[in-house]
């Protein structure tokens, strides 16, 4: 038996111990089974039934599915990196809400579109950025702003940096934060939540880059954070989106001293996310072209000459004794065991942001954006109006 009809026997045995609460559940809950939100079933279900209904031998039933879904999630080497624990999965509904309002609001206002160049040297291409109202945007951040998950958070941060209102996104990368920084946390088996944790991580490092050891420690969460979402995501553009920020991660200065491991190469590791930037899947494939991204140019650009500008030292082609495929391969998996050596680290309790960090974290910011603010604003992102 596989583990489909496991859960829907076990789900069938629920039902038919309590079918009016079944119903119930079903009616009130008819989103978590759709194929797209099917991880928040569990959490659901199991907080229904042991905070509403309390029905002992339906707690015993999703105890035996939380424990299938455990078990499915251990099998594959590195799987705390690469793989989700549905046991685990948290109630995402009122984010799937939020996230509903927003992108409605952005479509009814088509026209107010701002032009972000990134300040990333390894891309090049105009992103069109759509504003939401000051007005719908601050009913948002009314009804949502409260809530404390990393996804809603990092992304209310970002609508405001896009906004230039960077000083009010401060307190909503501090909330987003304070979720994160210590392992074991509820929200690492949350596709949206490790979406908004990398999110927060990549503003913080854009923010916060003239401290050595604070930037060692924000890019070990990045880099974990961003690995995480490569591996669990099922939105085939926030792949994309994590392999091309982990590129630009690991050619950030000083990020050969950051990685574990003695004697690690960020550039392989550049390449190597740079070709599955493009790769990755096939709605990638297509906004590359459509794009003009070139990341896979790049990618072999790099392998071929050590940069990405063509010369005549030969590159990494003369200096590796793995082709370019090969070369790709392995770092992709060499990524992953660097990703399991921070989770591991973390979960040790060692080099973790504490609560003196972050309030270093932000006095720096603090002082950023007061003394140097167009410098500031550049290394976050430049606006092309």
């Amino acid at each position: 038996m596989n583990r489909t009809e496991e859960v829907k026997n076990i789900l069938l045995k629920i039902q038919a111990e309590d079918p009016e609460s079944f119903a119930r559940f079903s009616s009130e809950h008819s989103i978590c089974f759709t194929e797209a939100n099917g991880d928040w079933l569990f959490p659901a279900l199991y907080e229904f039934y042991t905070e509403e209904i309390k029905n002992p031998i339906v707690v015993g039933l999703l105890q035996e599915l939380g424990l299938l879904f455990h078990y499915e999630s251990i099998k594959e080497p590195f799987a705390e990196i690469t793989t989700l624990d549905r046991s685990l999965c948290l109630d995402e509904s009122n984010v799937f809400e939020y996230i509903v309002k927003q992108q409605k609001l952005a479509s009814d206002d088509i026209k107010n579109v701002e032009y972000l160049r990134t300040p990333y040297k390894t891309k090049s291409e105009v992103l069109p950025f759509r504003h939401i109202s000051p007005i719908d945007h601050d009913g948002l951040i009314i009804e949502y702003g409260g809530v404390a998950h990393p996804y809603i958070l990092a992304d209310i941060a970002g609508v405001l940096i896009y906004s230039q209102k960077i000083k009010d996104s401060f307190d909503y990368l501090r909330r987003s934060i304070n979720l994160l920084t210590e392992f074991p946390n509820k929200y690492w088996n949350s596709e949206l939540a490790i979406t908004g944790a990398a999110n927060t991580f990549r503003w913080l490092r854009l923010m916060c880059q003239e401290d050595i050891n604070l930037s060692r420690k924000i890019f070990k969460y990045n880099y974990l954070y961003l690995s995480r979402m490569a591996c669990i995501t099922r939105d085939d553009l926030l792949e994309q989106s994590a392999y091309v920020n982990r590129a630009a991660l690991v050619k950030m200065p000083f990020a050969y001293t950051f990685l574990p491991f003695l004697g690690q190469n960020p550039d392989t590791l550049y390449i190597s996310d740079l070709y599955y930037a493009h790769f990755c899947n096939q709605t990638a494939m297509e906004m590359s072209v459509i794009t003009n991204s070139k990341y896979y140019q790049q990618s072999l650009t790099y392998y071929q000459n050590a940069s990405l500008w063509p010369n005549d030292t030969g590159g990494y082609a003369d200096i590796e004794e793995d082709t370019y495929l090969q070369l790709v391969e392995r770092k992709h998996t060499n990524a992953i065991m660097n990703a399991y050596e921070y989770w591991k680290e973390f979960n040790r309790g060692e080099d973790v942001l504490t609560e003196s960090d972050i309030d270093r974290i932000f006095m720096r910011i603090e002082q950023e954006y007061s003394n140097n603010y167009k410098r500031f604003c550049d290394n976050i992102l430049n606006f092309n109006k």
